[in-house]
């Protein structure tokens, strides 16, 4: 205790050494621009059953078309990318 001596801090010294004191190397996040999903359909089919109170749903005209086919059906609704109903 007699032989050691303490370090004078000044102030003003310690804040601008504070200032200049870069983060510690965390983990890197790499940002990415978000994407629309490419597997995304921008139209969708609805068929409605009356009947059975059912509601079948397609990703494709082709597919559609083979269900209502085969439940003997005559109009089917195309939903497009924004939502919109057109009866087909």
């Amino acid at each position: 205790m007699d032989g050691e001596q303490t370090p004078q801090v000044n102030s003003k010294s310690a804040l601008a050494a504070a200032r200049d004191v870069a983060p510690a190397a965390g983990p890197k996040v790499r940002l990415e621009r978000l994407k629309p999903v490419a597997d995304s359909p921008s139209e969708r089919y609805e068929l409605r059953d009356p009947f059975t109170e059912l509601i079948y749903r397609a990703q494709t005209l082709p597919e559609m078309l083979a269900e209502a086919l085969r439940l003997g059906a005559s109009r089917f609704t195309a939903i497009d990318s924004l939502g919109r109903r057109n009866c087909a």
